[in-house]
């Protein structure tokens, strides 16, 4: 079972049946101390980190109180609302909204998952922290609320309505213009998905829901390069230092360049006497040929005096169908392209004794960005090329009725046909439009930066949890807010990450331009793993993956690439259309197995 909260509740004061405290208990391996129960409701919370924080749940005469994960600011909290030290995070939380209203939780600083059971009035309020520690899920059917950190988990309960929600499971195979259309819709039925920053309210026959969290602003920056290097490594620590504290074996990925060598230096020095880090790294194969950046690995590892356990991908596994692990960890149609890597790094990290993984991912959006020097000939070429780019997309999408582009995967006619026509005409040509290039100007958010308010920790592969810091607000906000001169200087790019390390690693680490791939093999391990799998295609088909796939297209791309002859755009593509390949059978099996059940 994943990290998170698991509950049921009945708001039509009828008492849960043996079948729904079976769903409650499934899997279920913590003590007595994480689960409460009566007549009409109950719940489990699942916290896999060693340390306990502020995670439990309070019972009174009214209410009972939970909260999962940590309160970063109990004490300023607790004189803020003139409460003792010792009031649990639940309670703080509960204060703050019942004196500030939810605009209350923008005082609550963290990464949590709170709520409250009114026993009288069988009511239930339950929200979420701005980023989000674990996924939750909701259902609401005929008086009974069920939450889950788990769609699969969710799917045994023998009252939810069976099978997708197409629209919903075909926006999430979308690029991000229309991934903001989910607005919390998922790919089963009648499950929505909390979104960051929200709060629920239920009761019989009313459902409300808002964001309280206050969108996400560029800060005022007066202070010159020196302050700004200075504020942005002090907040990295306090970032890494908040994440890493209830861990006892962090393990860094480490691929030697510029964000995870910094990340592997904050966590040595934010690191406890008590706790031990180690480093998991890519390199290529023994007998590759293949350049790999063990050289700058070890470099890093040696200045840090901390122990490196390489891994490099496994040959017989398949690189376009990731295993049913990675589904039921994410439960998304959509994973990195180097997902057989990843499962390797995470065994690599869970059989070295790690509880938890340190990633760099998103640095280059906040600590290591890079701001666009061009002159104005080179400006307005790039908004020609821009315009060019969106005519073709819109001839494309309204002439041709061609809309594949919005997709991450090559869908069947049938299922394209689902998404609404209006929908379509809203959504900008290119996504997000980009920062700014003037470089006396703050750079302003990067196309994306929306992800800064996706999870920066979840569980993984092995149960490891899986620790993202450079998503941290205030490091984006913070960088969103600096002109564009402090992140490249006198030719030199990512200037600020280069001051920080200049200061703890020789000079070559911090002044290197060059950067070798994260997984060196990967373009050759999808040449010669496509003749492979264009033979045995068929043993991952059904009738239920066939209808939203488009067979055709997917097996010409796999020949393709194969011969050497795709692009990179159609492999990507089939790659991505692969894993939802995979993602269609893994719910088949499911449902398979729940009706053996």
């Amino acid at each position: 079972m994943r990290d998170g909260l698991y509950g049921l509740f009945k708001l039509d004061q009828e008492f849960l049946n043996n079948e729904e405290r079976f769903w409650l208990e499934m899997e279920n391996s913590g003590s007595g101390d994480n689960q409460w129960q009566n007549e009409t409701a109950g719940f489990i919370f699942v916290d896999s980190t060693p340390l306990k924080g502020d995670t439990g749940y309070v019972v009174d005469a009214e209410y009972v109180t939970g909260f999962m994960g940590d309160l970063d600011n109990r004490e300023v909290l607790a004189n803020l609302l003139d409460l003792p030290f010792a009031t649990s995070a639940g309670q703080l939380v509960w204060a703050a909204i019942r004196h500030f209203g939810e605009s209350g939780l923008n005082l609550i600083e963290g990464q949590w998952t709170f709520w409250v059971w009114d026993a009288i009035k069988y009511q239930l309020t339950v929200a979420v922290s701005r980023n989000l520690r674990d996924a939750l899920y909701l259902v609401s059917v005929d008086g009974c609320v069920a939450l889950s950190s788990s769609i699969r988990h969710l799917q045994a309960l023998p009252w939810l309505p069976k099978g997708f929600d197409d629209l919903g499971l075909l926006l999430l195979l979308g690029r991000a213009p229309l991934r903001s259309k989910l607005d919390g819709r998922t790919w089963q039925r009648e499950v929505i998905s909390l979104l960051p920053g929200s709060i629920h309210s239920i009761r019989l026959g009313a459902h409300t829901q808002s964001i309280w969290a206050k969108p996400l602003q560029a800060e005022e920056w007066h202070g010159n390069f020196d302050d700004a290097v200075n504020e942005m490594e002090m907040r990295a620590r306090r970032a890494v230092r908040n994440r890493i504290r209830r861990h006892k074996t962090i393990a860094v990925l480490l691929s030697g360049g510029m964000d995870s060598s910094l990340l592997a230096w904050l966590a040595a020095t934010e690191l406890r006497p008590d706790q031990r880090l180690i480093a998991i790294s890519s390199v290529a194969s023994k007998h590759s040929g293949i350049q790999d950046e063990r050289r700058w690995i070890e470099m890093v590892a040696k200045t840090l005096g901390i122990e490196v356990y390489y891994v490099s991908p496994d040959s017989d596994k398949s690189v376009y169908f990731p295993s049913s692990q990675h589904f039921d960890t994410a439960e998304s149609p959509i994973h990195s392209p180097r997902h057989y890597l990843y499962e390797k790094l995470f065994a690599a990290a869970y059989a070295a004794g790690a509880d938890a993984i340190l990633d760099g991912c998103f640095g280059e959006q906040s600590l290591t960005r890079s701001c666009v020097n061009n002159s104005v000939l080179q400006n307005w070429r790039r908004k020609i090329s821009h315009f060019l780019q969106q005519s073709k997309r819109a001839f494309r999408r309204w002439i041709v009725a061609d809309i594949s582009d919005l997709f991450h995967i090559r869908l069947s006619r049938e299922k394209r046909m689902i998404l609404p026509a209006g929908m379509t005409k809203k959504l900008p040509a290119n996504g997000l439009s980009g920062p700014s290039s003037h470089r006396q100007q703050a750079i302003g958010f990067p196309q994306g930066y929306a992800k800064a308010a996706l999870n920066t920790e979840m569980t993984s592969i092995n149960g490891l949890r899986r620790l993202l810091p450079f998503r941290a607000p205030e490091l984006v906000s913070l960088s969103a807010a600096l002109p564009g001169k402090f992140f490249d200087r006198n030719g030199q790019s990512r200037v600020i990450v280069r001051s920080i390390l200049s200061k703890h690693f020789p000079p070559e680490l911090s002044m290197r331009t060059d950067k070798k791939p994260f997984c060196p093999e990967h373009l050759d391990l999808l040449k010669r793993n496509a003749a492979v799998e264009l033979l045995k295609i068929e043993l991952y088909g059904s009738l239920l993956a066939w209808e939203w796939i488009d067979k055709e297209w997917l097996c010409k791309a796999l020949q393709k690439i194969s011969l050497d002859q795709a692009d990179v755009q159609t492999r990507d593509v089939a790659q991505a259309t692969c894993t939802a390949l995979a993602f269609l059978r893994w719910q088949e099996s499911l449902r398979v197995i729940t009706k053996t059940l």
